[in-house]
């Protein structure tokens, strides 16, 4: 097994030129294949070390970032800072992509997006300079695609905790409510609007439709059944949107893994380095990205 040389953290321009915080992880004998992952909502990057690290052994560079407003892309205070989900895909996964094929042109890269981070590629202009697509847990994030029981729980969320809490913080508090990292209030006022729309965020930007229909990349959607941020049906409603992908979509059991449990955040634990990672790279192979 080929072991990773080391780690090291940088700063990548977004496009608008706001500093991310961001790390790559560098192997040995680097092979002609680059993974970016991008993040799930208010998850920091350190989350998805082990599974990039796992890659950079395989010989793969890695690289993850932190989106604006989170982890090593915060400012030192919230209040005030503008920032919105869509700067996330339009603007922060898109100077990564950019960035990465300015340093690295002959070489393919892979885009792996966990839950929101699968729903950005279709924001992204620069999507179409990214050779596939893996989206782990990635769904439409409208509230009536959950079943009927998460639905007074959503609503809440999405009527009460949110426009309540915004005004009163200047941003939402995410980590006082031990749910994940602190939110900008621009990017948890605009989330809440996606996700009481029928349409998600095509209900707000009815133009990037067509964008998402654009992308003909091979994309691997993976998806589990006790997952209860990223349920079936909402998993589907995504992937109808990438109409035009060379689509595979794996959904899982936890019995088909062997395990009592695998919900929204099991890939990327390390404990799974042998039951679920080596599946994309299966699958890249099976694409013809590897050899």
């Amino acid at each position: 097994m080929i072991s990773a040389l080391s780690q090291k953290e940088i700063q990548v321009l977004a496009q608008d030129g706001f500093e991310l915080g961001a790390k790559t992880f560098l192997p040995e004998d680097s092979k002609e294949v680059v993974f970016l992952i991008s993040s799930a909502t208010g998850v920091k990057q350190n989350y998805y070390e082990h599974f990039a690290q796992w890659l950079a052994e395989k010989g793969y560079q890695t690289f993850t970032f932190d989106y604006r407003g989170i982890g090593k892309s915060k400012p030192g205070s919230l209040k005030g800072f503008e920032a919105y989900m869509q700067d996330w895909g339009k603007l922060d996964l898109e100077g990564m992509i950019r960035h990465i094929k300015q340093e690295f042109p002959n070489k393919k890269l892979l885009v792996i997006g966990h839950s929101v981070g699968g729903q950005l590629f279709g924001l992204t202009p620069a999507c179409q300079m990214a050779d596939g697509f893996v989206g782990v847990g990635s769904q439409m994030g409208y509230w009536k695609l959950w079943p009927v029981s998460h639905w007074p729980k959503l609503l809440f969320f999405w009527k009460c905790l949110i426009p309540v809490m915004n005004p009163i913080f200047g941003f939402f508090p995410a980590k006082k409510l031990g749910l994940f990292e602190d939110l900008p209030k621009g990017v948890a006022a605009q989330w809440q609007q996606w996700g009481t729309s029928p349409d998600y965020l095509f209900k707000y930007l009815p133009e990037e439709k067509e964008n998402y229909e654009k992308i003909r990349k091979p994309f691997l959607a993976v998806s589990f059944s006790d997952d209860e941020f990223a349920p079936k049906k909402a998993v589907d409603r995504l992937v109808g949107f990438y109409a035009n992908a060379d689509m595979k979509h794996i959904h899982l059991t936890p019995d088909s893994v062997g395990v009592k449990r695998l919900g929204h955040f099991a890939f990327f634990r390390k404990k799974y380095e042998n039951r679920l990672w080596p599946m994309v790279l299966e699958w890249a192979t099976e694409k013809g990205f590897l050899y």
